[in-house]
């Protein structure tokens, strides 16, 4: 695996993520934040560690019960499915941290309305799209995607 491709691929990652967390600052915060920009990068990266935490919880959890012969060793549409369960609830937290009720299990499930609910949407199509990026990157630079 090329050391260059995987940072390439968390660095367009965490630049995605902070954008859009900075968006959400702006939709969600109650109040505008001393340092927006800090503070979207330091919910990009958490996002990007819970992601990569869950994610493999996930690949692993799969692999184990529900072993498939390809070559993730997983079903590919139980994977597509949790992913997309995973990062909804992944993106519901930042969310809910950006809004400033993080400590609020409702506000994490079920958010506070349409704006945030189409915040949320949008962050699970952004880590989606940053995965097709990746994998365009692999095929056009010959990298490895994450």
């Amino acid at each position: 695996m090329s050391a260059f491709g995987v940072l390439a691929c968390f660095g367009v990652k965490l630049l995605a993520y902070t954008a859009w967390c900075r968006l959400g600052l702006a939709f969600l915060a109650p109040a505008r934040p001393a340092s927006p920009l800090r503070r979207a990068a330091v919910f990009a990266l958490l996002r990007l560690a819970i992601g990569l935490l869950l994610g493999w919880l996930l690949l692993l959890g799969l692999a184990t019960l529900a072993p498939a012969q390809n070559r993730l060793g997983v079903p590919p549409l139980a994977l597509l499915a949790g992913s997309v369960l995973l990062r909804w609830l992944e993106w519901s937290y930042v969310g809910a941290l950006a809004a400033g009720r993080g400590r609020s299990a409702g506000a994490v499930l079920l958010g506070r309305g349409g704006k945030e609910h189409l915040w949320r949407l949008g962050g699970v199509a952004l880590s989606f799209a940053t995965d097709l990026a990746g994998l365009i990157g692999a095929g056009a630079l010959g990298l490895i995607p994450c």
